[in-house]
């Protein structure tokens, strides 16, 4: 009774609907590629060594950790190894979730020029919460430094566990 009309109809409707479910992947296939390729590379470039970072608490610190909310400070010792000025533009933070000590994503913008061979501390106070009544709770914190040199931008990506030291940064 429909014949070809009925057949067109339902071939036109699937094609349609075909069409409808592209342009959400394809639109979210070149949003994903330019997010990709936007921002800092990686890593410095390959004349460049990677800047060397370390996370540390202020010594005294551990000594009074009560459960519950508390603000920590957060010490950023980075050397530059490199034989160009760099300069620190950004760092961010966030504690991995198997530590005692929790807070959650917190950064800070800088402006820190770094001399070639040169150590520069930064601060970085957070709100977290401690799950441990332990003397010694666990913190391992995960981070992005973003920096500048004369050619450009890059961002190093570290993972540290944090220690209590004033001991002076000794390069790896």
């Amino acid at each position: 009774m429909c014949g070809k009309f009925c057949r067109f109809t339902a071939a036109q409707t699937e094609r349609n609907q075909m069409s409808r479910l592209d342009i959400p992947i394809t639109s979210f296939l070149i949003l994903f590629g330019l997010a990709c390729s936007s921002g800092a590379p990686d890593s410095p470039p390959s004349e460049m060594s990677e800047p060397e970072i370390r996370v540390r608490q202020p010594e005294g610190q551990f000594e009074v950790m009560e459960v519950g909310d508390i603000d920590i400070n957060l010490q950023i010792d980075v050397f530059n190894g490199s034989s160009e000025e760099i300069t620190l533009k950004r760092v961010g933070l966030r504690s991995i979730p198997t530590s005692d000590i929790q807070f959650a994503s917190s950064g800070r913008n800088l402006d820190e020029a770094i001399p070639p061979g040169s150590v520069r501390t930064v601060d970085v106070w957070v709100r977290a919460t401690n799950s441990s009544s332990s003397l010694s709770p666990s913190m391992t914190v995960r981070g992005t430094a973003v920096f500048v040199y004369s050619g450009g931008t890059f961002r190093t990506i570290f993972t540290e566990s944090v220690v209590e030291s004033n001991m002076q940064f000794r390069p790896r």
